[in-house]
């Protein structure tokens, strides 16, 4: 009997490194959502901080001027925190499409391992019978020649 070879091999080893390569793709976007997130956090330190240094100046006399800057430096900082959640929020969606990207290409490829399966059963039933077979024949070979050396 010769050795059992799948038929759609190549098929099913495209449909594994695509969504190997979607599985990827998604672990990309989730790092660059957790960077955008680290820079929120970071964003928001810098604004507490900048609260903090100006409480200290405030205890003091102070200068107009770096009054100013302080409430200058906040406002840039709030802005650049809107920008990074739309960032963020942009990033939900690709993330979100990168999802069901992926869980297409699992189906795709379930599919063909399903395939896979039903075949490699035929295989081993059909190998199986012609086993079954040879057996049986072997069998009748071995009465038969008994037969003959009891005739004789």
């Amino acid at each position: 009997m010769i050795k059992y070879v799948f038929k759609l091999e190549a098929v099913l080893k495209v449909r594994k490194m695509a969504e190997e390569r979607a599985r990827q793709d998604l672990g990309r976007l989730q790092m660059k959502k957790s960077l955008l997130q680290s820079d929120i956090k970071t964003q928001y330190i810098d604004i507490d901080q900048l609260y903090t240094n100006q409480d200290q100046h405030l205890k003091d006399t102070v200068r107009p001027s770096i009054l100013l800057f302080y409430s200058k430096s906040i406002e840039a900082k709030k802005s650049v925190i809107e920008q990074l959640k739309k960032k963020e929020k942009e990033m939900d969606q690709q993330i979100k499409v990168q999802m069901d990207f992926l869980i297409q290409k699992k189906a795709e490829l379930k599919m063909i391992e399903n395939i896979k399966d039903k075949d490699v059963a035929q295989y081993k039933k059909k190998f199986e019978r012609d086993q079954n077979i040879k057996i049986e024949e072997q069998v009748q070979i071995w009465k038969e020649n008994l037969n003959r050396q009891q005739e004789s």
